[in-house]
């Protein structure tokens, strides 16, 4: 029973230690490309057809791409981490960990739509209807999503920063 107990510990620790660091490298990647892709934007929409007409498909997947990754580890992290709470504050990483699917599940549903319908839409300039999915576009749905997906995220860090303490790793964390 030790032993089988010992074996599912080390096998959360791992996927712990590598949804953290993936969760690090995609949110990293995510900063660079969403920069480097509101850069080229123009500062005012130009409307959705003159976007399509300019529409550079490799810096939009550079960054939508580890939004979607990060959608689907962060909540694996957050499972860990309330594997491992002490009992006294197993609620603040379950309330974190509700937040974190209700992220996970939002935002990679709308990272899906932006990666397949709105950029396979774009590149073949069927725009009709289209200016409510561009991020980047006044009336976009998509931007809302996203932040109703982010505040999702916001609220899990909050309540499973309660979990952390104690030494100075921890206040830090």
């Amino acid at each position: 029973m030790k032993s089988e107990r010992n074996l599912l510990n080390k096998m959360v620790s791992r996927i712990g230690f590598w949804s953290a660091i993936l969760t690090t490298i995609w949110t990293i990647w995510f900063i660079l490309a969403f920069g480097y892709y509101m850069s080229s934007l123009p500062s005012e929409w130009p409307g959705i057809e003159a976007f399509a007409a300019s529409f550079e498909p490799i810096p939009y997947i550079a960054w939508v791409i580890p939004c979607l990754l990060l959608a689907l580890t962060f909540p694996v992290m957050m499972s860990c981490i309330h594997y491992y709470a002490p009992d006294d504050k197993k609620i603040w990483s379950l309330l974190g960990l509700v937040f974190a699917v209700m992220y996970g599940a939002i935002l990679a549903t709308n990272y899906w739509l932006l990666l397949t319908v709105v950029r396979e839409s774009l590149l073949s300039g069927y725009t009709e209807g289209l200016e409510w999915f561009v991020i980047g576009s006044p009336h976009s749905i998509t931007n809302t999503i996203e932040g109703i997906g982010y505040g999702f995220m916001g609220l899990a860090a909050i309540f499973v920063s309660q979990v952390f303490g104690g030494n100075r790793l921890g206040i830090w964390l």
